[in-house]
């Protein structure tokens, strides 16, 4: 089996968008809950993939923590990849790089908002490690 060169080049690292600050102090660590999700934005015409993680910390129902981060990858030939199903949203990428650019976007995420919650409550909770089929299983997609 032959194998297809791709080259894609991380462009940009977008501001990061922290929704709510972390919090100094809590009690309630051993009820602490993570979320995340991924949101990929294929964008045809500018040949380039957005992938935007959000993360958070939830304490019962409150949360303590919700904060974003945005990675644009410039994708050589995006176009060529892209399938398009008949009357409808959906598509197919035909090559296998989606999770490898989810993966590194999260990692990023992840050690941007470490750095965040230096001296607070949070510090000695950072996000954990999470397996690319659970990131993929929270991820959605658009085709723009």
């Amino acid at each position: 089996m032959q194998s297809e060169s791709i080259n894609i080049r991380l462009k940009m690292v977008g501001k990061p968008e922290i929704i709510q600050q972390p919090i100094i102090n809590t009690k309630a660590t051993k009820e602490l809950k993570v979320n995340y999700n991924v949101q990929v934005i294929v964008n045809r015409p500018k040949s380039e993939i957005e992938v935007i993680v959000s993360l958070s910390y939830l304490i019962g129902k409150d949360s303590s923590f919700s904060g974003k981060l945005s990675c644009i990858f410039d994708v050589l030939n995006l176009e060529s990849f892209i399938t398009s199903k008949n009357n409808s949203d959906a598509f197919i990428i035909s090559s296998n790089f989606l999770p490898m650019l989810i993966n590194i976007a999260f990692s990023t995420t992840r050690g941007y908002f470490v750095s965040e919650f230096k001296n607070t409550a949070l510090a000695k909770y950072p996000f954990p490690l999470v397996e690319t089929e659970k990131l993929l299983s929270k991820t959605s997609y658009q085709l723009i």
